[in-house]
């Protein structure tokens, strides 16, 4: 009846009010699909479980206010995405073949979702990659960045014990 009522008075409005609803149907549906942070309720509806212990990859002696924000992003968010490798190979295996399996679809090609690389050649790419982007001599001594297992103690991360 509201619908109706807004069309007698603004066909414009009716439409942009129905687009709205569309899009937001879509965002509900899809699951994971953010279309505005202010009409998607499912984003505050958990609460968030706290880990025992966090993964986490970091350069040692990188002073992070150095370096712009994009600089930065190119450095660290570039080699989190390398990281991350595991997990979309872990993604396809257990999602996407599974679903076009079960819908008895031809199964795509791994290597559209996934990439194999050594490590060793990816660290002489990013030496590279970083030569061309953030320009600063004195980061390469960072390479490789490392790794270390971070533990919740109830008040902060501590790193893990050797």
């Amino acid at each position: 009846m509201f619908l109706k009522q807004v069309y007698q008075y603004n066909k414009w409005l009716f439409g942009a009010m129905c687009a709205f609803i569309l899009a937001q149907l879509l965002v509900f549906y899809k699951g994971g699909m953010v279309f505005s942070p202010l009409f998607n309720y499912g984003m505050y509806a958990m609460k968030m479980k706290i880990d025992s212990a966090y993964p986490i990859t970091y350069f040692p002696n990188l002073p992070g206010n150095k370096y712009s924000s994009q600089q930065w992003d190119k450095i660290y968010v570039t080699s989190q995405s390398f990281s991350q490798l595991a997990w979309n190979e872990q993604l396809y295996n257990h999602d996407i073949k599974r679903l076009y399996e079960k819908l008895h679809l031809p199964t795509p090609d791994k290597k559209h979702y996934t990439i194999t690389l050594s490590e060793t050649d990816y660290w002489n790419w990013y030496k590279n990659y970083l030569q061309a982007t953030v320009k600063n001599d004195g980061i390469y001594s960072i390479l490789p960045p490392r790794k270390a297992v971070f533990f919740w103690n109830g008040q902060s991360l501590t790193p893990q014990k050797n």
